[in-house]
């Protein structure tokens, strides 16, 4: 399962507002960008790790890594984070 490439938020719920509107995960480091409309986002610059089929470690704003629950399916990457909060990103092409 591979990460690599850009990413676009198509999730709406309001707990995602926390996580950028872009992505770009590269071999084992990121950078993200947020929206207009965002302020603080919990994914800036990092370093993450896919642990298994589903899930992946990611370096937050804090430097702290947090695990998440990943599904990788057909171009969309959802991810659920510790508090339950779903939020997908569309595979740029």
């Amino acid at each position: 399962m591979s990460l690599v490439g850009q990413w676009r938020k198509v999730s709406a719920d309001e707990c995602a507002l926390l996580y950028p509107d872009e992505i770009e995960f590269r071999e084992t480091r990121f950078l993200a960008r947020k929206g207009p409309e965002q302020g603080f986002v919990i994914w800036d610059v990092g370093g993450y790790e896919v642990l298994g089929e589903n899930e992946v470690r990611i370096q937050n704003a804090t430097d702290e890594y947090v695990v998440y629950e990943l599904t990788l399916d057909d171009g969309t990457a959802t991810f659920v984070d510790k508090d339950g909060c779903r939020f997908s990103y569309q595979r740029v092409e």
